[in-house]
């Protein structure tokens, strides 16, 4: 019951209590797995990483996995920083996947937000082409997958990407209109660069970087001007 109380706490977004609940049925059964699967999350949601992987480990090694423990303990190494264990832990969990597309999806995803942050374009690319072959309409994927073929060079493609991303995650996916503006101001396509950016603004008024990107748009503002 309180694991099932803490797992609802945990949909609510409601971290501490969700925490807190779990921790008390951990003192009646410290070996029931799923309170532990379900608590290592709360700690990863939390910013806890670090206690999230001491959590999660043991539970890799269990026999049959659990389900959805390397997803889990994959974006706590992912918050620690600890890219090629995770890397690892994701191919396991993509074989794991079998016939369970929406698993085996979300570890291609995964994996490709792993090689990104690992300056490891090309390998990103083929994963988040895995992960929207599987789920076309996956905007988040077409919007990484954007993002990685801009570091590659390849604005074409990227635009058509980012472009995709927008138009099926609209403000939800409002980075990519970020991204769009990026690439838009580096062809010196300052109309299009400035609807990208005050699109942005719109969909994300609470970034960290809205200073800047306003600082950019009077910028263009004023090369228009003089054009």
């Amino acid at each position: 019951a309180l694991n099932d109380l803490g797992v609802l706490y945990l949909k609510l977004d409601r971290l501490d209590e969700a925490a807190s609940t779990l921790e008390r049925a951990l003192k009646i059964n410290k070996r029931f797995h799923y309170v532990r699967l379900n608590l290592g999350q709360v700690l990863t949601r939390q910013g806890k990483y670090k206690e999230a992987v001491e959590m999660l480990k043991p539970l890799t090694r269990e026999e049959p996995p659990i389900e959805g423990i390397r997803m889990a303990y994959a974006e706590a190494l992912i918050g620690l920083g600890n890219l090629s264990e995770a890397e690892a832990v994701l191919k396991v969990a993509i074989q794991e996947a079998g016939a369970d597309r929406a698993r085996e999806l979300d570890a291609h995803f995964k994996l490709g937000i792993v090689l990104s942050r690992s300056e490891r374009y090309r390998e990103a690319v083929s994963e988040f082409e895995k992960a929207i072959a599987l789920d076309p309409q996956a905007a988040n994927a077409h919007l990484l997958l954007g993002a990685a073929l801009l570091q590659l060079k390849k604005p074409d493609d990227a635009e058509r990407e980012l472009l995709k991303a927008y138009e099926l995650g609209g403000a939800q996916a409002g980075n990519a209109q970020l991204f769009l503006g990026q690439l838009y101001l580096s062809r010196q396509t300052y109309p299009q660069a400035l609807r990208a950016f005050e699109q942005y603004l719109k969909d994300v008024p609470n970034a960290a970087n809205a200073a800047q990107v306003k600082q950019t748009i009077e910028q263009i503002k004023n090369a228009l001007k003089r054009n």
